[in-house]
């Protein structure tokens, strides 16, 4: 194999978010100000463009905020069905935000010479978690909490990758991960020691 060969190569498994300079520093600096300006749906910021490098300012008005959390509105009757809720409103977030953040087109995972409004997984990552905290901060979960976005080194052939966290009521922690699929998409939300022994859709 030649030397360009190689880079590629090794790009292409970098991908996840590596090769971007992913850390959790980039997270807690975009998610710094959640605590004393808590996102909530008439005023709330959407990153892009990797390591949330471009902060779109978003408004969704109540008309749209009900479109998102429909799924949500009427109590699940137990956290496993509140989780496939969640799942599913994350992609209906994805879907009324994109348009007006030029992510609409955003495929999924993270190429190696991504266009603009490509979202890595630091994005997903800070994106979803400000979305949980407004359906917290909403009474929208009964058996949940919004957690802090984890990262996950290499494990085996996965891809070094981040994701936004929900914490069980008296129970465990899930990995709510939207980087995997095309904008618009359906999360995926499994149990958090999954996601960090490098779960990847498909196995």
């Amino acid at each position: 194999m030649g030397r360009a060969a190689a880079i590629l190569l090794i790009a292409g498994l970098l991908s996840g978010c590596l090769s971007h300079g992913t850390s959790l520093p980039q997270a807690d600096r975009a998610l710094a100000t959640v605590k004393t300006m808590p996102p909530a749906p008439q005023r709330f910021t959407y990153c892009s463009d990797h390591n949330c490098e471009i902060e779109h300012p978003v408004s969704l008005s109540d008309a749209e905020w009900a479109e998102v959390t429909a799924v949500l509105s009427e109590a699940a009757a137990d956290a496993a069905a509140e989780r496939a809720a969640v799942a599913e409103s994350v992609g209906r977030f994805e879907r009324i935000v994109g348009p007006r953040t030029g992510t609409a087109g955003d495929p999924g995972g993270t190429g190696i010479f991504a266009p603009a409004g490509d979202l890595d997984c630091v994005d997903e990552a800070v994106n979803t978690t400000r979305f949980l905290i407004m359906l917290e901060n909403a009474g929208l979960l009964r058996f949940h909490s919004a957690g802090w976005p984890v990262h996950r080194a290499f494990v085996g052939n996965s891809r070094t990758h981040m994701t936004a966290v929900m914490r069980e009521a008296g129970g465990g922690s899930w990995a709510v991960d939207s980087w995997f699929h095309r904008s618009g998409a359906a999360a995926e939300v499994l149990p958090l020691d999954l996601w960090l022994a490098g779960w990847e859709p498909g196995g």
